[in-house]
């Protein structure tokens, strides 16, 4: 049974490909629900400042309207029947208009959601396009910095190979001159 390769250059061609494609669609996605995102936010904020100067007027409509049945009811001798349906149609028109306001708290929370998840998936995307993209970088970077490293190492080459020479030298004087002393020791023993 032959064993397969996980090293050959055509699986790193497949591989390379998969993630490459997958990385696109990420970012694709990812752009996509960002966008999406920040345009149900500021639909949000939007309805919301609507619907705060909808409920002000119908607040300032319904207290001008109630004021003016007040006095038309205390003029006219009606019971305050005039007065108490003003104050119906009042506490129903504010309660309505507060209603749209609930449904912008949503598109907050809704454009927020979704502005994160594109984020998110924006940073994997990158990720990806980095990683799929990593070959040609090193090999870029390498391209770059090589002169620079040849030249140096042909400027420390000699004086790298002095220094070893000179520390060869003394080591090898060092044991010559232990093997002299060995045997210095070893004649006046005999």
């Amino acid at each position: 049974m032959e064993q397969e390769k996980f090293l050959s250059e055509e699986k790193y061609q497949e591989t390379n490909k998969k993630v490459n494609n997958t990385s696109k669609i990420l970012l694709t996605i990812g752009i996509i629900l960002l966008v999406v995102g920040v345009i149900i936010t500021i639909t949000g904020f939007v309805n919301f400042n609507k619907t705060r100067n909808n409920m002000m007027n119908s607040f300032n409509n319904s207290a001008s309207n109630l004021f003016d049945s007040f006095n038309n009811s205390i003029n006219n001798d009606d019971d305050g029947e005039e007065f108490v349906n003003s104050m119906k149609e009042s506490a129903t028109s504010v309660t309505d208009s507060s209603k749209d306001s609930f449904t912008s708290v949503g598109l907050y929370a809704l454009g927020g959601f979704v502005s994160s998840a594109g984020f998110v998936l924006l940073i994997i995307g990158g990720v990806m396009a980095y990683m799929a993209h990593r070959r040609e970088i090193t090999a870029y970077t390498t391209q770059q910095t090589m002169p620079i490293k040849k030249e140096t190492i042909n400027d420390i080459t000699p004086t790298v190979a002095d220094a070893a020479g000179t520390i060869a030298k003394s080591v090898s004087q060092g044991f010559e001159e232990g093997k002299k002393e060995t045997d210095d020791t070893l004649n006046k023993v005999d």
